[in-house]
């Protein structure tokens, strides 16, 4: 007699059924990962806008209480180089040092940084002497002529690391105003902007506009005219 055993199951996934479980788990990680890199951009871009932002407003202040050294020149100004923002995103921060040992000169009480109203805006009137470097603004080096010095803040200089920095306007310099804390903007060349040759300002004057861009998102850093006040506006892209 034939006795007819229990029989065992065995449960098992199929083929098909694998390779859809490993194409769910593959589509979820990807949409994940680009979750995560997003996430990590916006991140990165709201550090480095409000890094730039901060360092617009200490530099106003610090102008605003400049305490020039005993063996410095008159400073027109403390400010910041933009010329290779484009680039690599970095900037350096600058003294502009007057050829006038202290304050009283012509020069020096304009109303425009190194400007005699008596001549018309020019390359020796009121123009940023961007070719003209030297180490320090000390009085005991003979000079002619207005100079800049790099300023080191003790802060590195920022790099924007995954982002695309471009400059909107044709401003490549920013310089606060000694005591006054007034903005101005310069281009490449070092020209003056947004004032005629008789020093008065245009009717429609640019600002500095720094955009900084991601995968996804556009910030627009906006330094107005004079006032230096700073605004901030973000663009998400659809």
């Amino acid at each position: 007699m034939y006795i007819q055993g229990n029989a065992k199951k065995y449960s098992a996934f199929t083929l098909i059924e694998m390779l859809l479980v490993i194409g769910i788990l593959s589509v979820l990680g990807t949409v994940t990962a680009s979750s995560f890199s997003g996430l990590q951009s916006s991140i990165t871009l709201s550090e480095e806008s409000r890094n730039i932002s901060q360092d617009v407003r200490n530099l106003q202040r610090s102008t605003m209480l400049l305490e020039r050294g005993s063996n410095e020149r008159w400073l027109y100004g403390i400010g910041i180089d933009f010329s290779t923002y484009e680039i690599d995103g970095e900037y350096n921060m600058f003294k502009w040092c007057s050829q006038y040992s202290g304050y009283g000169s012509t020069k020096t009480r304009g109303e425009l940084p190194d400007f005699d109203s008596a001549s018309p805006v020019g390359i020796n009137n009121g123009y940023l002497p961007v070719s003209d470097w030297r180490d320090d603004c000390s009085i005991d080096e003979p000079t002619i002529n207005s100079y800049l010095v790099e300023w080191d803040t003790g802060v590195p200089n920022l790099t924007n690391i995954g982002l695309d920095p471009a400059i909107m306007t044709d401003v490549t310099y920013l310089l606060f105003e000694s005591v006054s804390g007034r903005a101005f903007f310069y281009d490449l060349s070092g020209e003056l902007l947004n004032y005629d040759s008789d020093g008065e300002m245009i009717a429609s004057p640019v600002d500095l506009i720094l955009q900084m861009n991601t995968r996804a998102t556009t910030k627009n850093i906006t330094v107005k005219n004079l006032s230096g006040r700073i605004l901030i506006d973000i663009q998400e892209d659809e």
